[in-house]
């Protein structure tokens, strides 16, 4: 069930309607990863987006993302954008700053469980991550 929302969070911020196309890269323990790119006024976006619903997030995340782009590269992205989309009151702290974290509203962890606050989980920027 929480394949269907990472991939709902990924398609709410990086719209087909605006142009960006989605390739599932894997699933690295426990967290889906996703290359998104488009190309819009003659030039090329994209990001590696990867998705965890755990508590803390361990600084070995930014490794992992930093080796799928070697794996799979984007084409005419040169340096592609990291995002990480996590549940609200997830540790980000370990973490360096060129990673973009965005928080599921509608999930959070009241101590070490996670819930589902609301039907329509959205996505907001982390103010001070």
């Amino acid at each position: 069930m929480m394949h269907d929302f990472a991939r709902r969070a990924v398609k709410n911020k990086f719209p087909t309607v605006d142009g960006w196309q989605y390739k599932y890269v894997e699933d690295i323990s426990g967290r889906e990863m996703f290359a998104v790119s488009r190309r819009i006024l003659g030039r090329s976006e994209g990001a590696y987006v990867m998705v965890s619903f755990d508590k803390r997030i361990p600084a070995s995340d930014a490794g992992l993302m930093e080796s799928v782009g070697t794996t799979h590269p984007i084409p005419g992205v040169a340096r592609p954008e990291k995002v990480l989309i996590v549940a609200g009151g997830s540790d980000t702290s370990g973490l360096p700053g060129e990673i973009r974290i965005l928080h599921l509203q509608g999930f959070h962890f009241e101590g070490k469980d996670l819930i589902w606050k609301k039907r329509n989980a959205i996505l907001h920027e982390a103010e001070n991550s």
